[in-house]
């Protein structure tokens, strides 16, 4: 499978959100596990990866036009957006913040995605998300 991947591509490209702010609870696990996952795609030599760190800011710059939101304000900028991109059982009504919390996970993953989408070819994409983008740095 893997030898598969590389051929299918010269580069594989990963974007993954910085865990940032005041970490509590099971979320104190999080920088722990951005690292183990760093250091376990740096650990396939033989791949050709380049790994996009993304801060929560520029996520949600991007997806909302606002550096500070709540997490839903990005979940439903998603849903606006991108709804033709989520799965139809992923998909929860914007009505219900409760559902849009519960699917919150998923729509960052969606949107770092598109995110990186734009970082790769901008073409398409607005001029305000393009300047959101240009924060992201390799690793």
């Amino acid at each position: 499978m893997r030898s598969e991947l590389v051929e299918a591509c010269d580069t594989i490209h990963v974007f993954i959100e910085n865990p940032a702010g005041a970490l509590r609870g099971w979320a104190q696990d999080l920088p722990v596990l951005y690292w183990a996952i760093i250091m376990g795609l740096e650990a396939e030599k033989f791949l050709y990866t380049n790994i996009y760190p993304v801060s929560s800011a520029t996520l949600k710059k991007f997806l909302t036009g606002r550096g500070n939101c709540k997490p839903e304000d990005k979940a439903l900028a998603v849903l606006r957006h991108y709804e033709h991109l989520i799965p139809e059982e992923m998909l929860v009504g914007p009505e219900k913040k409760g559902g849009l919390l519960a699917k919150k996970d998923a729509y960052d993953a969606l949107g770092l995605a598109v995110l990186g989408h734009c970082f790769l070819s901008p073409v398409g994409f607005t001029k305000a998300q393009q300047e959101s983008v240009k924060k992201v740095a390799s690793l």
